[in-house]
């Protein structure tokens, strides 16, 4: 079973093309979990319409405390074997799932990739994040400077045990 973490405050503007692109790449036994850190707004009636369709679809309240605990309320609702993170205005490729599940198929216990960063209307201004960031291999770079993004990010749910808990620091 596949789990999408999703993060979202304020993200009416995205939100209904990005969950529309995650779910056709979803089975139908898997979840998208949606924590909203401002409930009660207009993110929460996008996706509670979009729940009435699909079941797959879930709203969780956030707590309030920002993106980091966003992030790990969402987490903790997953239930799912795999474990992908998405920020609020994420627009996935159709190949997405497919080709980070290869990853998985071949032993992996976290997947990291690349994305296309984009303006406001999803017009692509850089084909490549890490070329961007200066994304580098090797734990030094990374302690030095993060180079990666979360929601380039997938990993098994056996993971959570040297990712939980979360550093207050982060």
């Amino acid at each position: 079973m596949i789990s999408v973490a999703l993060a979202a405050y304020k993200g009416e503007k995205y939100i209904y093309e990005q969950i529309k692109s995650i779910l056709p790449q979803l089975a139908p036994g898997d979840e998208i979990i949606v924590s909203d850190d401002r409930p009660g707004g207009i993110t929460e009636k996008i996706v509670r319409k979009m729940m009435e369709k699909d079941k797959r679809i879930k709203y969780v309240e956030g707590k309030g405390k920002g993106v980091v605990a966003n992030f790990i309320n969402a987490i903790r609702h997953c239930k799912g074997d795999k474990i992908f993170l998405c920020d609020q205005d994420d627009v996935w490729l159709p190949d997405k799932v497919k080709l980070v599940m290869r990853e998985f198929e071949n032993g992996a216990d976290l997947v990291l990739h690349n994305a296309y960063v984009t303006d406001g209307e999803l017009n692509i201004t850089e084909y490549s994040f890490f070329n961007k960031r200066g994304s580098k291999k090797g734990v030094l770079h990374n302690i030095m400077k993060n180079s990666y993004m979360g929601c380039c990010m997938a990993f098994d749910r056996k993971m959570l045990k040297k990712i939980m808990p979360v550093p207050k620091s982060v």
